[in-house]
């Protein structure tokens, strides 16, 4: 018979413990954890390095998907990236056309004006069809705020009475308002106070810091800070200039090659590329383009989704007089982050300046330079012994005249070469397209105010098609969700002297009979495509000057962008 002492003694021969042991080892819940772990660590392992791979992979293909192709919404189809913005409605409900870079006419004659004479109020008398200045009588703030709103500023304006000068020689009128516009006040009779109206729409043209380096050195943003750097997928393509809190002013042919404005982004207030967070784009319009003279209308207009909060480093720089004339020789600024060589180099990080000045129109246009290219709505600077010039990544930028403030009175377009003594850079004259810009900003302020106060993006009048609602788009028969590509177009050449060189890049380049060697063109290419998609009417449609034109085909194409500053 077992003693009390043999039963304590007794053990479970599988865990070696007492039978009759009321204690639960720690060892024994470790090792039973261990044992857990190593029968799923594998499995847990290879569930987690699937979920990676599942990610890296769909990451992978949406940016392959985004590179080369554009989703469609309703109903899914996806089509090459070729085929948005190029004038043809691809996806049913339009989405393909809908952000794109917009063509605008010149629009009628806006009816005021502002003169270099002491910043003196001009107005249209339609019965005379002359110009006349405003008499100060009975001028009141609210006429001031009309005349701003005509030329396209949102801004609280500023106006004093001035006196006439010797130099008036326009007749002297009194202003009322008619349709929120102004007009000529009918049997006005003399203007009693012998004063003109001095009308300043926004605080432009003022910098912190005066620019004291000349030619080809690095530049400070606060000498500069209506400078900005608009880019394409994050990618320097050229600058600009801030003109108010949502409006920049630059060249057209940067938006030639890429026509999707979501694409687009600005960064200011720095003088480094790279630096500063970049700001999103609403919309992005051009003049239409002159086949005749293709290097015309080169100018653009940026709005931004939300309006610029001014700072020492973010200003506006002031629009030209309408009247501004400058003779040659008077010096202009130019800056920009363009390469600092002509064949080579690479883009300049820090932003560069340079002063140059205005090149007389006919040394412009001679046989040893550019034999005519030169029209009236152009202007040329450079130094007459070169070296300071624009050159590829300036484009777009402000050509800067300084007189009581800041003006840019052009916009850097270009050039054969870069700082050649014969071959200044050629610069489109703002002061040619005031009126423009001032119909360009003017309806699209009455646009925004159209649809409300709470300025949403409107379709673009091109998306609808007449004779088409949604009935007849879903009894279309469906297509493939990848769309192939159309029949290429055929590429045209708008200059006779033009070969095509690297077309995989749309670069052209081109020589001309009698022009001396070192002139070699940059010349702009040209795709023309047939449109079927026409503008239709809608309760928020612009004003009829500032519709594109029906039918008129898409613009594709580039002209290579003008780049820095050549050091001396």
């Amino acid at each position: 018979m077992e003693n009390s002492e043999d039963r304590r003694a007794r053990v479970d021969p599988e865990i070696n413990e007492p039978l009759n042991s009321l204690d639960v080892s720690p060892l024994r819940k470790s090792r039973t954890l261990l044992e857990t772990f190593k029968k799923v660590r594998i499995p847990i392992i290879a569930a987690v390095l699937s979920l990676a791979t599942i990610v890296v992979v769909a990451i992978l293909i949406k940016v392959i998907l985004d590179s080369y192709f554009f989703l469609c919404g309703q109903p899914l189809l996806f089509i090459p990236r070729e085929q948005v913005c190029d004038g043809h409605q691809d996806c049913a409900s339009g989405e393909d056309e809908q952000y794109c870079v917009k063509k605008l006419p010149s629009g009628p004659p806006v009816a005021v004006r502002l003169s270099r004479d002491r910043s003196t109020l001009q107005v249209l008398d339609p019965a005379t069809k002359n110009w006349a200045s405003a008499c100060f009588d009975n001028f009141t703030e609210a006429l001031a705020k009309t005349a701003c709103r005509q030329m396209g500023y949102d801004s609280k304006p500023t106006f004093k009475s001035v006196d006439v000068g010797p130099a008036q020689d326009l007749d002297i009128v009194k202003i009322t308002e008619n349709l929120q516009e102004l007009q000529v006040q009918n049997s006005s009779g003399p203007c009693l106070s012998g004063s003109l109206v001095s009308l300043q729409c926004h605080a432009c043209g003022q910098s912190v810091k005066a620019p004291r380096v000349v030619g080809g050195k690095e530049a400070s943003v606060d000498s500069w800070p209506w400078q900005v750097s608009i880019q394409y997928n994050k990618q320097h393509i050229c600058g600009g200039s801030i003109l108010d809190p949502q409006w920049i002013l630059t060249a057209a042919h940067c938006f030639w090659k890429h026509l999707d404005v979501p694409n687009w982004k600005v960064r200011a207030g720095s003088d480094r590329l790279g630096s500063f967070p970049s700001l999103p784009v609403a919309k992005i319009f051009i003049l239409e383009p002159n086949t005749t003279h293709p290097r015309e209308h080169d100018i653009a207009l940026v709005k931004l989704q939300l309006p610029l909060t001014y700072s020492g480093t973010i200003r506006p720089i002031c629009l030209p007089f309408s009247d501004e004339e400058l003779t040659p020789g008077t010096p202009l600024w130019v800056i920009g982050w363009g390469f600092t060589e002509e064949n080579g180099g690479k883009m300049s990080d820090i932003l560069q300046q340079g002063s140059v000045q205005v090149i007389n129109s006919s040394r412009c246009n001679a046989e040893d330079a550019y034999q005519g290219e030169v029209t009236e709505t152009m202007m040329c600077a450079g130094l007459p012994e070169g070296g300071v010039d624009t050159c590829q990544g300036d484009s777009g930028g402000p050509l800067m005249y300084h007189s009581d403030r800041w003006q840019v009175v052009g916009i850097v377009s270009w050039g054969h070469g870069c700082g050649g003594p014969t071959t200044p850079g050629v610069y489109t004259k703002v002061t040619a397209y005031l009126n423009w810009i001032y119909n360009v900003r003017k309806c699209t302020e009455k646009q925004r105010k159209t649809v409300g106060t709470l300025n949403l993006p409107l379709p673009d009048p091109r998306l609808r098609m007449e004779g088409t609602d949604e009935q007849e788009a879903a009894s279309k028969p469906k297509r493939p969700l990848i769309q192939s590509k159309r029949v290429p177009e055929v590429k045209a050449s708008l200059d006779p002297g033009m070969e095509v060189n690297n077309p995989g890049r749309g670069e052209a380049r081109g020589t001309q009979e009698g022009a001396a060697p070192q002139a070699r063109w940059r010349h702009l290419l040209l795709r023309r495509k047939s449109s079927s998609v026409e503008p239709a009417g809608s309760s928020h449609e612009w004003p009829r000057s500032c519709q594109a034109k029906k039918g008129q085909p898409a613009l594709v194409g580039v002209l290579p962008p003008r780049g820095p500053l050549l050091q001396p």
